[in-house]
């Protein structure tokens, strides 16, 4: 769908810019933010407790 939508000039390309603009801030802040948090555990209320 994206490879088609951007092969029609008129009414495609334009309508993709800003998903596309989504896509790479939802890249980038993956990269930059979720990347450094080491600590995926789940953890129970009774351990976040103290």
């Amino acid at each position: 769908m994206t490879y088609q939508g951007y092969l029609d000039i008129a009414f495609g390309c334009p309508s993709l810019t800003a998903p596309g603009l989504i896509m790479v801030v939802a890249a980038v802040y993956c990269l930059l933010v979720l990347a450094e948090q080491t600590d995926w555990n789940l953890h129970g209320p009774d351990e976040l407790a103290g």
